[in-house]
């Protein structure tokens, strides 16, 4: 059975926790629920959530499947959740929340599942692992803006 790994870069560890995802208690919102029970979609060797599948053929802009996978699969949390009162960074919580779920979800794949948070917005993306392609640099912490949680499905 596979199981996850996850990174955090320096900007998440000087605002927030490890604990802060470990115990993480928030109950998804019925947008981000039917996103997982959509479920992913195959097409031409890519990995889409279903409704975020591109309609014609894949962008040759992006260079690559993990391009397509990231830019395809981008959301922004808080279009999908309804505010929860009286949490502060709900969204952030809720698109760690999803990215857990969803690499559970996955585990016989290698996947990387990305959060990223600037104080404001929530954005979730994904793609499968493949050699030689990325969709972020591998080091983390040259993101200084944004609070970046990586979870990797590991086999």
């Amino acid at each position: 059975m596979g199981k996850i790994e996850i990174e955090v870069n320096e900007y998440f560890k000087t605002h927030f926790s490890i604990e802060d995802i470990s115990n993480s208690k928030i109950n998804l919102s019925n947008g981000i629920q039917k996103l997982i029970e959509e479920g992913i979609v195959e097409k031409d060797g890519c990995y889409f959530l279903y409704s975020k599948k591109p309609e014609g053929k894949l962008s040759p802009d992006l260079n690559d499947k993990t391009g397509n996978e990231a830019f395809y699969n981008k959301i922004l949390i808080d279009d999908y959740s309804d505010e929860i009162e009286n949490i502060e960074h709900c969204y952030f919580f809720e698109g760690i929340a999803f990215a857990k779920k969803m690499a559970h979800c996955f585990l016989k794949e290698k996947f990387y599942f990305y959060v990223l948070y600037d104080n404001n917005f929530c954005t979730f993306t994904f793609h499968k692992q493949r050699e030689g392609e990325y969709w972020l640099v591998e080091d983390l912490d040259k993101y200084k803006e944004d609070a970046i949680v990586l979870i990797k499905t590991l086999q």
